[in-house]
């Protein structure tokens, strides 16, 4: 009788262990989902702003370009913070960079 016991209790942290298991590889492969990228209208209006400054002194607009797939997702230019589920454009911190320029309301 104990080692009928010691079977089914085996079994049943078998299942519970194949169960977390596959719970956590499902958890990972969530997570490791493409994030999404800024929002192409976002982008244009960082890059119509960034056209209005004359001066970059310490480069803090460098990443800042369209040009090179690694640098079209605006969530990753220098300065930039975005929503990591939506991709929009959270915050702009260019306090460091000392820019000088322009920018014409209309």
């Amino acid at each position: 009788m104990f080692h009928k016991l010691m079977r089914l209790i085996l079994f049943v942290l078998l299942l519970l262990l194949l169960w977390l298991m596959a719970t956590t590889i499902t958890l990972v492969a969530a997570t490791k989902g493409a994030a999404p990228q800024c929002i192409e209208k976002e982008r244009n209006a960082l890059l119509d702003f960034k056209s209005y400054i004359d001066q970059d002194p310490y480069d803090l607009l460098f990443t800042w370009a369209v040009d090179e797939e690694t640098t079209r997702d605006c969530c990753k230019w220098g300065g930039v913070t975005c929503n990591s589920r939506t991709g929009h454009v959270t915050s702009l911190d260019l306090s460091s960079g000392d820019l000088e320029g322009r920018i014409d309301i209309q």
